[in-house]
């Protein structure tokens, strides 16, 4: 009877270990997007045109956009206690959505797994309660709800540059 109950109790943690390592994903940048081919036959789109469509599309979407310097916008994203910020530079011919920062999506990538070995203490993440080692990843990795954010974003960038 013991036996029975510790395999069930190892079966569980398993799956709830392996279940965890499914929410961790590289992360997913745009990068260089161009949009002139939805542009070309439009005459006299400006800048402040595609920051306004830019910001429009993340406005939609529940992202706060604001404008840090001409051609490079910032994205904040905020779904209950998670926090997604993104760099969104563009100019004439395309744009990118590039990570910034993130709190509560188990972001890790290997600068800080570098620091960690050199100063002798093991990275670790705790996914779903439990501590995992981030060792077998090769990139930088977070939530994959991040990338859907991102997708999204990107989508409706493009729908709101093609209404230009």
């Amino acid at each position: 009877m013991k036996t029975k109950v510790f395999v069930v109790i190892l079966a569980s943690l398993s799956l709830i270990t392996l279940s965890g390592f499914r929410t961790l994903k590289p992360i997913f940048n745009v990068k260089d997007s161009e949009y002139m081919a939805v542009l070309s036959t439009k005459k006299n789109i400006t800048l402040e045109d595609i920051r306004v469509a830019i910001k429009r599309a993340g406005v939609s979407l529940g992202w706060v956009i604001k404008a840090k310097k001409p051609g490079l916008l910032e994205g904040v994203l905020l779904v209950r206690r998670h926090r997604a910020v993104v760099k969104i530079p563009y100019d004439q011919d395309k744009y990118s959505i590039l990570y910034e920062d993130s709190q509560n999506l188990f972001y890790s990538s290997k600068e800080e797994e570098k620091r960690a070995y050199k100063q002798w203490k093991p990275l670790k993440l705790t996914v779903n309660g439990i501590r995992v080692h981030r060792a077998k990843f090769s990139t930088a990795v977070i939530h994959h709800q991040y990338n859907l954010w991102v997708r999204k974003l990107n989508k409706e960038i493009r729908i709101q540059l093609s209404l230009l």
